[in-house]
């Protein structure tokens, strides 16, 4: 039978070459006649869609056959190195060059299903560019994320990633491009969408063996969680080392408050009745009470703790405490409430949560400007599973009572809001910004949470959660005021020369004998070796050789029946809490006045 094969002349314009008509006259076998067959449909592959599978040649054929069949192969391996891929594995050149396909006239590109499975299976974004940072290939991720600029192939990484006309100044892979290393970067996400950081690694393409660089891999990863988990972690940190120093400091204050109203009151006893002296007492009293007032607020941004915890109605407090708040309050601010009709039980700080409700609403009616309105609202909340990382897993589940302070005022950005709580931040006048502090420690010491809703020009709503409680306890009365005089031993243990002159020369005032101990191996010797009775021992907690503890439970192991006061800078929580847990029968706080000494030193040694 006689056959004409032709091979289409377009050929040379595809590879470069140029074919004449192969005129053939031979007699072939029916397999003879398929290759013919396979041979034109590949030249016809090559012209219309790509690269095809190279021709098999049985062992049988005649030698005019076998030799067309690797004329037609032949040419497929020109083309697959035109493109940048063999026939049958197009992630590897036949010459060893660099695996990076490139696309015909026509923009396609020859594609293996089994590395295209690779890719989509990765839940990663996947960039391949070359040199010139041309996207070459990419996964569906990238095509979900950049959706708008599809298709991606074929352009600019910083143009459909980036928005920009040059290559980026934080680009990692031209990095890879001159290190031949791998390179990361973390990098703007997409705008506008949910995928706000991204964690950018660059990985080098190299030829074999020269180890020359021709591309590059870039794998992209969603890190907005992680970004914002960590900026959260730093700012608690950066809270937690504030709190530290306030707390030191508030400490410091203390002390050497102690000495100075001491000494006043001292003062005063040894004076003549002077009109214009006292008037100059009081108003060192009152300068000195004032600092007292920094210090307490210092200590509660710090956690310093519920000084005295009653159970009280959140209600009933609010209603307490406005008229007392509101005259600090521009008149031209109309202050309203609506409070939740349940009974919202809360064991607090009464004195604290004031300092809470006072420093919220003042803030409220700074934000406005002339006149307007702020709205105090109480409600019962139900935290469960399901609804607890609404609250930044900073609340444990149960029941809560939610007090909420509206403002219609001019608002808060976001820079102003990640701010507030900020110790001395105020966007008021310089010196003021601890109000919003100290009800943040105090909130949090109370095992709740306080949150800011504001957008500028919208005002801003504060929202404080505390446990509810279902058990009531009974409010211990409150003692009476006055100076009470005794009599019986009394070990002051104290390192702080100024508050133990002061707090001697008191004692002795109201009648007691008094025993010095400047440090907590000091006070045990005495404790040891005095040949009476030591009625009472005023203890401070911090000492340079030994921890208040510690000292407490010497003493009181060489002597069971003495009593003990605590006394601190500090609050009441922590390691004094752990020495009245321990029997200890009270506490009193620096600066104390002499009237207060005076009270808790009698009513311990009446206490049977």
């Amino acid at each position: 039978m006689q056959v004409i094969p032709r091979i289409d002349a377009g050929i040379a314009e595809k590879g470069h070459l140029w074919m004449g008509t192969i005129l053939m006259r031979v007699d072939m076998e029916d397999h003879e006649m398929k290759i013919i067959s396979e041979a034109s449909d590949r030249l016809e592959s090559l012209l219309k869609s790509g690269i095809p599978e190279k021709i098999s040649v049985p062992a049988d054929s005649n030698e005019a056959t076998e030799k067309l069949a690797v004329a037609v192969n032949k040419m497929i391996d020109l083309f697959s190195r035109m493109s940048g891929s063999a026939a049958g594995d197009p992630e590897v050149q036949p010459d060893g060059g660099a695996p990076l396909p490139k696309p015909d006239k026509t923009g396609r590109m020859y594609r293996d299903p089994f590395v295209d499975n690779i890719l989509e299976s990765i839940q990663d974004g996947i960039s391949v560019l070359d040199k010139n940072l041309t996207i070459r290939r990419v996964n569906s991720v990238m095509n979900r994320w950049y959706a708008d600029n599809i298709p991606l192939e074929g352009k600019k990484c910083y143009e459909c990633y980036q928005a920009k006309k040059k290559p980026c100044d934080f680009c990692p892979t031209l990095r890879c491009f001159q290190s031949a290393r791998t390179e990361r970067a973390v990098v703007p996400g997409i705008p506008g969408s949910a995928v706000e950081w991204i964690e950018l690694f660059s990985f080098p393409i190299t030829e074999p063996g020269s180890g020359k660089v021709t591309g590059a891999v870039e794998l992209v990863r969603d890190i907005t969680d992680r970004v914002h988990f960590e900026a959260r972690l730093q700012e608690k940190q950066k809270m937690q080392a504030i709190s530290t120093l306030a707390g030191g400091i508030a400490h410091e204050f203390n002390n050497a408050l102690t000495g100075i109203i001491g000494n006043i009151e001292l003062l005063r006893m040894y004076c003549s009745e002077d009109d214009k002296i006292d008037n100059y007492m009081e108003s060192m009293k009152g300068s000195v009470w004032r600092i007292k007032r920094i210090t307490d607020q210092l200590l509660a941004y710090s956690g310093g703790g519920k000084y005295h915890a009653t159970v009280m109605s959140l209600n009933t407090f609010i209603e307490d405490s406005l008229p007392v708040i509101q005259k600090f309050i521009d008149p031209e601010i109309r202050v309203e409430t609506d409070l939740a009709g349940q009974l919202l039980k809360i064991k607090a700080d009464s004195t604290q949560m004031k300092m809470v409700l006072q420093a919220v609403l003042t803030n409220a009616s700074e934000a406005i400007e002339g006149t307007g309105r702020i709205r105090v609202t109480t409600d019962l909340l139900e935290i469960d599973e399901n609804s607890f990382s609404s609250y930044h897993q900073k609340l444990k589940p149960g029941r809560y009572a939610r007090l909420t302070v509206y403002d219609d005022g001019k608002g808060m950005d976001a820079q102003t809001r990640k701010k507030i709580f900020e110790p001395f931040f105020t966007t008021k006048f310089q010196g003021r910004g601890l109000g919003m502090a100290a009800a943040y420690g105090i909130v949090l010491n109370h095992d709740g949470l306080i949150t800011v809703d504001s957008e500028p020009g919208e005002g801003t709503a504060v929202h404080i959660y505390l446990p509810v409680i279902t058990i009531e306890t009974k409010e211990q009365g409150k003692s009476q005021p006055g100076i009470f005089q005794g009599t019986g031993t009394i070990l002051a243990v104290e390192d702080e020369q100024i508050v133990m002159d002061v707090t001697r020369a008191m004692l002795k005032n109201l009648g007691y004998d008094v025993l010095e101990a400047t440090t907590g191996k000091e006070a045990v010797r005495i404790a040891e070796n005095f040949d009476g009775d030591i009625h009472l021992v005023l203890l401070d907690i911090k000492l340079p050789d030994m921890k208040g503890i510690d000292t407490f439970t010497a003493i009181k192991k060489l002597r069971p029946d003495t009593k003990v006061i605590v006394c601190s800078g500090y609050a009441i929580d922590g390691p004094v809490m752990e020495i009245l847990e321990k029997g200890a029968q009270d506490f009193v706080q620096k600066p104390y006045s002499f009237e207060t000494l005076s009270t808790k030193v009698k009513k311990v040694l009446e206490r049977k």
